[in-house]
């Protein structure tokens, strides 16, 4: 007779069922970790643009940088092992990589990056449900539809 989380993860995928105790410690150290990438997105971004004009200013570049890839690292981590490398990878990058090209300022593209990564659940979910599919790699093949569209919508506008 099967286990209850061994059905959950027949349900969901094995790469993203979580157990609740893992939820409830990973979901506010996560959000915490987004809190303080928005807190500080203008000094890491000064950092990474105009490292020299930081240095001027009294900015220590090599420790902002220094922190903000253990940020990253340390939300990469948990995240992955909350919710599994499939499900962190297109939600980390594939939601960036699908606003940079038509956002005009960080915050927008923040914020559309989080919208992106909600419609990415949202249309994986959806995809799972319907066509029989593991959770993450539906919500990775909608990051990466949203990313071609997003780069070719921007290269028709060019043209």
């Amino acid at each position: 007779m099967p286990h209850v989380a061994e059905l959950q993860g027949l349900f969901t995928g094995f790469d993203v069922a979580v157990s609740p105790e893992r939820a409830a410690f990973g979901a506010p150290v996560l959000l915490l970790g987004g809190a303080i990438s928005a807190i500080f997105w203008r000094r890491w971004l000064l950092v990474s643009q105009a490292p020299h004009v930081g240095e001027v200013a009294g900015v220590r570049s090599n420790y902002w940088e220094i922190g903000f890839l253990m940020l990253l690292a340390f939300i990469f981590l948990l995240g992955t092992s909350a919710s599994g490398v499939p499900m962190v990878l297109p939600l980390l990058f594939l939601s960036a990589a699908c606003v940079l090209p038509w956002s005009t300022t960080i915050r927008t593209a923040m914020m559309a990056a989080v919208m992106v990564g909600i419609v990415q659940i949202l249309a994986g979910w959806v995809l799972s449900i319907e066509y029989d599919w593991p959770l993450s790699p539906s919500v990775g093949g909608v990051g990466f539809g949203l990313l071609v569209l997003s780069h070719a919508g921007v290269a028709l506008g060019r043209a």
